[in-house]
């Protein structure tokens, strides 16, 4: 019986490990053969599971330099896979073809016939977006939140930076290196992820005026270029000491520069941050209600 449940257990293990193996290999292989391709690529997308190898390309070229490209790139997949992978590659004119195709623009015609503008694609929008995609799949909403700005940062180096605003714990280093090492491997390329993490919990004085007045200004300077995020703030309608004077003089100016930000009275400080707007709050013991920036006490 002991045999037979080790048995039971090691198979579908060894089988697991033997396709993690296969998947790390073959992704490093793809990596390898993207990096030293000749052409210029703008946009890349790679699946590899279940013995299947799938390749997305665009890359700043002719027809035939994509044709090109794509038999480099499935003749070293099938050495390093074992298997047909599905390689396709488009190609967008480079700045050669624009030159030549602007300087034919600006030739005067024979007639005076007005070209209309051929609207066209900007495949850095396109591969943004595709960054924005791929990194939202991998996310883990239960653990974080959903992320509700994912941007790209501009950096010179080799690698990715992304920027991910979301109401939710922080990932946390394991997290966070696990997410980065999944993302890299989806984009070929390396990540660096900045987590912008801001907490789902009221912020009140509990831990000290100074700890409450660094998170409370974290957290403004992340949502404030995220439209999705309102801030509710809570403030007693008298200041009775000198530290209550104090905390009113550091909070006000983070609160004004704020795009969102809903204040009413009540008996002491408070910060919450909210997906869409502030709720209502109580008819009895509230002041005024929830006024928009624009008209907020602060």
């Amino acid at each position: 019986m002991p045999v037979a449940l080790l048995l039971a257990v090691s198979v579908p293990l060894r089988r697991a490990l033997d396709e993690m193996a296969w998947q790390v290999r073959v992704r490093a292989a793809i990596r390898d053969t993207l990096a030293h391709e000749p052409l210029r690529i703008v946009q890349t997308r790679v699946r590899v599971e279940r013995r299947q190898v799938e390749v997305v390309l665009v890359l700043l070229g002719k027809t035939s330099d994509a044709e090109a490209a794509r038999a480099r790139i499935d003749l070293a997949i099938r050495q390093s896979a074992g298997v047909v992978p599905r390689v396709e590659v488009l190609a967008v004119p480079d700045a050669t073809a624009f030159a030549g195709l602007q300087s034919t623009l600006l030739t005067p015609p024979a007639t005076k016939a007005v070209v209309a503008p051929v609207p066209t694609v900007d495949p850095l929008d396109a591969a943004r977006e595709q960054v924005r995609t791929i990194l939202a799949s991998l996310w883990p909403v239960g653990a974080a939140g959903a992320p509700l700005t994912i941007e790209l940062e501009a950096d010179a180096g080799p690698s990715l930076r992304i920027r991910v605003v979301h109401l939710g714990a922080p990932l946390g280093v394991d997290g966070l290196a696990v997410l980065q090492k999944a993302a890299a491997l989806q984009l070929a390329r390396p990540v660096e992820l900045l987590d912008a993490a801001v907490p789902v919990a009221a912020l009140t004085r509990s831990e000290g005026d100074l700890a409450f007045v660094a998170v409370v200004a974290m957290s403004l300077a992340r949502t404030r270029t995220t439209s999705a995020l309102s801030a509710c703030v809570v403030r007693p309608d008298a200041e009775t000491t000198v530290a209550d004077h104090e905390l009113a003089r550091a909070l006000t100016p983070l609160l004004a520069g704020h795009p969102r930000v809903s204040s009413v009275a009540g008996e002491a400080w408070s910060v919450r941050f909210v997906v869409g707007a502030c709720p209502s709050p109580a008819p009895a013991g509230v002041g005024d209600g929830g006024a928009d920036s624009g008209d907020a006490a602060l």
